[in-house]
């Protein structure tokens, strides 16, 4: 999860637009659901979700929506 927000918080949009494009999202917020996790796990996610959505143009809606 680390290495998919670095490459995603990257100044290309390209990088976050593959990334939506596989279906990360939706994976990571199953995962938090599963089982508890240590704080950092929570933070990386987070850092991770928060370049996933943002950026000009922003993602389509259909990317983004769980």
């Amino acid at each position: 999860m680390w290495t998919l927000a670095n490459i995603s918080g990257e100044n290309t949009l390209l990088y976050r637009d593959q990334i939506l494009e596989q279906g990360i999202l939706n994976m990571i917020v199953k995962e938090l659901g599963r089982t508890p996790k240590k704080i950092v796990y929570y933070r990386i996610a987070a850092w991770l979700i928060s370049n996933l959505v943002r950026g000009e143009p922003f993602p389509s809606y259909s990317k983004v929506n769980y």
